[in-house]
């Protein structure tokens, strides 16, 4: 019989605080389903029982707990509040083989294997204070060996050289949870919990031994990488119910629609254009835009995952492309990006400041885009000017001001250029 005292794991209280508020949105008039938020490398469960007509409990006994069970984890809830527990103990119900009061010992160094199947052990929880039970009770709890991954599929039709501002698409989108327990899990609810962005790969280390130098930019690859950021935890529910095997791998289809409309832009970001650009220009990024919406059978957050598209074609083997998804919160777009448009290409410049009488200075700033192809492209440009402190004195075209970038947004007619223009004042220097 073993003992142990509740001790509550500090770093899951926000995975669980999460967890409960999903458990809690059950309708009451249904009844209540065992709720599942998978994470990495783990699942916390609420597993509902019902009324036992007792009026005070002061134990509860499970005689068949789940494989992978945490019992430091265990929680008691009653429908209006928690019940605190004061221990838990493990109970081994198998019956003892019976034998005469003067029977000898048998010593066997190799005993034979027993035929009789194995009796599970039962797990007692010793509460704190008594427990009325008229409503029934639930226990939440933590599980290991689960995982889950996300991965979508999408075919795009209707784009070419001369339709560049929509297309149609086919998206489909499937989650793979792994199961690596013993007990299967019928008819449960699924949330999933995870990094809101997918992490970047690692940089591979340069092979070699140098003098470090940690002045010196040249060997800072050689160095350890600074401690990641504190990752924030994503909590995304799955609307649909899912049987789990025990031991194996479960597909479960969740986003499944054909032939919607999206938008498509061509994206400009002065991050990745050089100041000063080359002649030939820089292409800009094309992008799909999806409303995350029940009108394009969607309407719930997007879990992040790879994603794989390509276009409609007549080729039995068309090109596949991979590309990474982000969390899409409901509402929010789903951004997926196509890769550069040689088609169209963007160059920025500025010119030298000029001086005024009260010590601030001017700059005037140029983005220049040319259209190649023979249908009109809608532009959005964010554009981060070139000084770590300005403010906007004017533009050529309407635009929207932050702290620290400027957004454009207009069509570019086919076989045509068009020249942004902006000015800023830089403050006087000290």
């Amino acid at each position: 019989m073993t003992h142990r005292r509740l001790h509550w794991p500090a770093p899951a209280v926000a995975a669980l605080a999460a967890f409960l508020a999903a458990a809690t949105a059950v309708p009451a008039a249904d009844p209540p389903a065992t709720q599942m938020t998978i994470g990495v490398g783990e699942a916390w469960v609420r597993l509902h029982f019902p009324p036992s007509g007792r009026a005070e409990l002061t134990s509860l006994r499970w005689p068949d707990p789940p494989d992978g069970l945490d019992p430091s984890t265990i929680r008691v809830w009653t429908p209006k509040r928690p019940a605190p527990l004061e221990e838990w103990r493990w109970r081994d119900d198998s019956p003892a083989a019976p034998s005469a009061p003067d029977a000898p010992v048998v010593w066997q160094p190799n005993p034979a294997p027993s035929t009789s199947p194995a009796v599970p052990r039962a797990l007692e929880l010793l509460l704190a204070s008594p427990l009325s039970d008229a409503m029934g009770h639930s226990l939440t709890f933590r599980l290991s060996g689960f995982s889950w991954a996300a991965h979508y599929h999408m075919t795009v039709r209707g784009l070419g050289a001369s339709s560049l501002k929509q297309a149609q698409i086919d998206l489909s989108g499937t989650v793979r949870i792994q199961n690596g327990t013993a007990t299967a899990w019928p008819g449960v609810r699924l949330s999933f919990a995870g990094s809101l962005d997918p992490a970047p790969p690692a940089a591979p280390k340069p092979f070699g031994l140098v003098a470090l130098d940690r002045d010196s930019p040249l060997t800072a690859p050689w160095f350890p990488a600074p401690p990641a950021e504190p990752d924030v935890p994503g909590h995304w529910p799955l609307r649909i119910p899912a049987d789990l095997a025990a031991g194996s791998p479960t597909e479960i289809p969740f986003l499944h629609t054909e032939r919607k409309p999206a938008r498509v832009v061509h994206a400009y970001d002065s991050d990745r254009v050089p100041l000063p650009t080359p002649a030939a220009g820089v292409p800009l990024d094309r992008w799909i835009l999806i409303p995350n919406t029940p009108e394009m059978g969607l309407g719930h957050p997007l879990l992040p995952g790879p994603l794989d598209w390509t276009m409609a074609t007549r080729s039995p083997r068309p090109a596949v492309h991979t590309v990474t998804l982000a969390h899409t919160p409901f509402p929010g777009t789903l951004r997926v990006p196509l890769g550069p448009v040689d088609g169209l290409r963007t160059a920025r410049a500025a010119l030298p400041p000029e001086d005024l009488p009260d010590g601030t200075r001017l700059v005037d700033c140029t983005i220049r885009f040319t259209n190649d192809l023979d249908g009109e492209a809608d532009i959005e440009a964010t554009e981060r000017p070139p000084v770590p402190a300005w403010n906007l004195v004017s533009s050529s075209i309407p635009c929207t001001a932050t702290d620290e970038t400027l957004l454009f947004s207009f069509s570019l007619p086919p076989r045509a250029s068009k020249t942004l223009t902006y000015r800023i004042r830089l403050p006087a220097s000290r």
